[in-house]
């Protein structure tokens, strides 16, 4: 018996949480959402302003959140606390797998209060 499987290129799920262009003001927090479904299970890279955000980059003010499911789900939200004008700029989530990738972009500006 031949099983035979099906690849998918990522597709973002929850794309009503997903706003282009957010406004905060200064010393509030965001949570910019990006989850994906694929087969295989994407993988998921945040940008700022075309540079990669790693592990190495989190602190008390940069936090992604892993989170995997049994239905190829990837989900790994960005959240900014404390934010500040400098704050300011693109935030762009990759899901990526072997057959394909897609990407959105979070435009935030800080405002003062």
């Amino acid at each position: 018996m031949l099983a035979f499987v099906c690849w998918s290129a990522p597709q973002f799920v929850d794309v009503h949480l997903m706003t282009d262009h957010v406004t905060s003001t200064t010393g509030s927090t965001e949570k910019l959402s990006c989850s994906a479904v694929g087969l295989p299970t994407p993988q998921l890279v945040w940008y700022r302003d075309g540079v990669t955000l790693s592990d190495a980059d989190v602190d008390e003010d940069l936090a992604m959140v892993d989170g995997t499911d049994s239905d190829h789900v990837t989900s790994r939200p960005l959240i900014l606390r404390h934010l500040a004008p400098a704050d300011s700029a693109q935030y762009r989530c990759v899901a990526f797998n072997r057959v394909g990738n897609v990407s959105f972009t979070y435009h935030l500006h800080v405002v003062g209060q």
